[in-house]
């Protein structure tokens, strides 16, 4: 169990942190949609939207002095500066156990062991909680990512058995479509052509053996020019390897399921997607073909039933009503891109790539600065001192009390900061478990009469706690 909560708070803290990220970037480009409106062919609209799924798929990305978390990065301040230091540890000393702090006044790092009293350490409380609001949170995403996971995989697993036992179409007429189809799209893979009295509307399915889903109905209804536009669609589908990133859009929604603008931003990439096999469907067609197109499209949504689930995985001809109203609108105003909307469109893509494909910079998320009450002679003399403070300070320190709060411990005792020659360290476990509640560090030096401290990492307890 500990292995798992361990395993599962830092996968969250990872998603968490990827997934507001790019929530930021859903909204940006939502907004440079909107903004160029009409500029847009699909497949640049389609950019835009690839640009949030590339995001969350990135666990790490490079810092920026153009990152836009530059604006929003804290500007941490180490409680070490502003709480309580006991004796520094030495090896072989014998130290008392960690103590509560009993003024308020916080002095100079140099003058701790003058200043510092202590009283008797608090009791835990046995009924306090076990688990953190971290690690409940982290359990929570688990669970919900295992039971999204086991849903799809079940629903998958009953289709997938219903299409196995599906009739095997071997009609001449269609068959020779498919393959005219096929050779017009450029598909090269083979195509299975199967017909399914439990669906609403022709659709593409599976990874290594690729199937046509069609409709008794639709089989049955449509006149072979209706079916030969269908089917060019569906190949432009398996031409642009539409099923694999099908399946990597529901991991991604699996993972970011708290998110609702997650599950917004993957609902707009693939009703781009259909935007832009319809203009590769176009793309194949005189003008005067157009219209038909657009009307074979209204009378699969309007003639045949939607009443049955879509089938996991697949990719269906149509969807919404909404969905389809945009496809006609972009079918009666087909064009082809101008160099003015593809260099708008390249330009507006590296400015949200410098802004949000990289992190603050490390020192304006990390350095903080604590001043102490150097010598103000000479700089020779000031170089002594902080020399001797740098000795002095090297050794384990027991962090006590909370800054402005009288008498306040942690509930779980104090927390040991530890200094070497050039690194610090602050952790702290809990005594019940012996798990790691804090665990952060870096790097410190001195400049001049100052302090210099940088967090170069952190476990996600100590991130809420700073």
């Amino acid at each position: 169990m500990t292995t798992f909560l361990t395993f599962a708070t830092h996968a969250f803290d990872r998603v968490w942190k990827i997934s507001w990220s790019a929530a930021v970037l859903v909204a940006l480009v939502l907004l440079a949609q909107k903004l160029l409106g009409r500029w847009l062919t699909p497949r640049l609209r389609q950019t835009f939207s690839l640009l949030i799924f590339i995001r969350l798929l990135l666990p790490e990305v490079p810092s920026s002095p153009l990152s836009l978390e530059n604006l929003s990065a804290p500007w941490f301040s180490p409680k070490a500066s502003a709480s309580v230091m006991a004796e520094p540890r030495r090896a072989g000393e014998q130290t008392s156990p960690p103590r509560r702090a009993a003024n308020t006044t916080h002095p100079p790092l140099g003058n701790a062991r003058e200043h510092a009293s202590f009283a008797s350490p608090p009791r835990l409380d046995p009924a306090a909680p076990r688990f953190s609001a971290l690690q409940w949170s982290s359990l929570t995403w688990a669970g919900g990512c295992l039971c999204l996971v086991g849903l799809a995989g079940w629903r998958y697993w009953r289709w997938h058995g219903l299409i196995s036992r599906g009739r095997s179409i071997t009609e001449p007429r269609l068959l020779g479509l498919l393959e005219e189809a096929r050779a017009t799209m450029g598909v090269r893979q083979p195509v299975q052509l199967i017909a399914l009295a439990r669906l609403y509307s022709p659709a593409v399915f599976g990874l290594r053996r690729v199937c046509l889903l069609l409709p008794e109905s639709v089989a049955a209804q449509l006149s072979g020019r209706e079916m030969r536009l269908v089917f060019l669609h569906e190949m432009a589908h398996i031409r642009r390897h539409d099923l694999t990133l099908n399946l990597l859009l529901m991991a991604v929604q699996f993972l970011h399921w708290f998110n609702p603008l997650v599950w917004l931003a993957t609902h707009r990439i693939r009703a781009d997607g259909e935007l832009v096999c319809d203009d590769m469907v176009m793309k194949k067609l005189v003008a005067a073909e157009h219209p038909f197109y657009g009307q074979v499209l209204l009378r699969l949504i309007s003639e045949f039933s939607a009443e049955t689930p879509a089938v996991p995985g697949a990719i269906h001809v149509v969807s919404s009503k909404q969905e389809i109203k945009r496809r006609l609108i972009m079918i009666k105003n087909h064009r082809s891109s101008g160099f003015g909307a593809g260099l708008v469109t390249a330009l507006a893509v590296a400015a949200l790539v410098c802004a949000t494909y990289t992190r603050a910079q490390e020192v304006a998320v990390g350095a903080s600065k604590a001043s102490f009450e150097l010598s103000s002679a000479g700089p020779e003399d000031r170089a002594a001192a902080a020399s001797q403070l740098g000795r002095d300070m090297i050794g384990a320190w027991v962090l006590i009390g909370e800054p402005g709060q009288t008498g306040k411990a942690p509930a779980s005792g104090g927390r040991y900061k530890f200094f070497t020659g050039s690194h610090w360290c602050i952790t702290q476990a809990d005594p019940d478990n012996h798990v790691v509640i804090f665990n952060h560090g870096g790097e410190y030096w001195f400049d001049g009469n100052e302090y210099v401290e940088v967090l170069e990492y952190a476990n996600p307890s100590s991130l809420s706690d700073l």
